[in-house]
């Protein structure tokens, strides 16, 4: 009867070291990855803001060299149910879907996707999905002035004034 319940004892302790070493494992594994992910993030700092391909302080012209994130700038060139198609920078088309939980604003005011019009300027912050479509979070709804038209975009990242 002692011996069982010594082993018993024993039994437990070791599964208490055990299991307390696994948690610290665990611990030490969501460490690493948090470490590693935020090393890799401070690394890509320009490509995640769309700096220049060599960050802020290696050679830039200033023209045309920033690349794109996960968004859409440009008028819209056709309107669907649900979503819009943008024509870019490089008159590349993008399907930006829009949902429930998408804020679309104009000026001060937070509007509905069917208060977009065609030739809209837009700017898109969202993520994309597989197919490329982005997935909006954010549509800035912008007035002529303050928006480049295609034709001043061309070649260059600066808005007319």
């Amino acid at each position: 009867m002692k011996q069982s319940k010594l082993l018993t004892g024993i039994a437990i302790g070791v599964g208490v070291v055990f299991l307390a070493m696994l948690i610290f494992r665990a611990g030490v594994f969501v460490g690493m990855e948090k470490a590693r992910y935020s090393y890799r993030w401070g690394e890509n700092y320009q490509r995640n803001f769309g700096g220049p391909p060599r960050g802020f302080f290696g050679r830039f012209s200033g023209r045309g060299r920033f690349i794109g994130g996960h968004g859409a700038f440009g008028p819209i060139i056709k309107k669907n149910k649900g979503s819009v198609v943008v024509s870019d920078r490089e008159n590349a088309e993008k399907v930006v879907a829009i949902d429930k939980d998408t804020r679309i604003i104009r000026g001060r005011e937070v509007i509905t996707i069917k208060e977009l019009k065609l030739d809209d300027r837009i700017a898109v912050i969202g993520q994309p999905d597989k197919k490329g479509v982005i997935q909006a979070k954010l549509i800035r709804v912008f007035d002529g002035e303050n928006f480049p038209s295609p034709s001043d975009r061309k070649g260059s990242n600066e808005v007319k004034k």
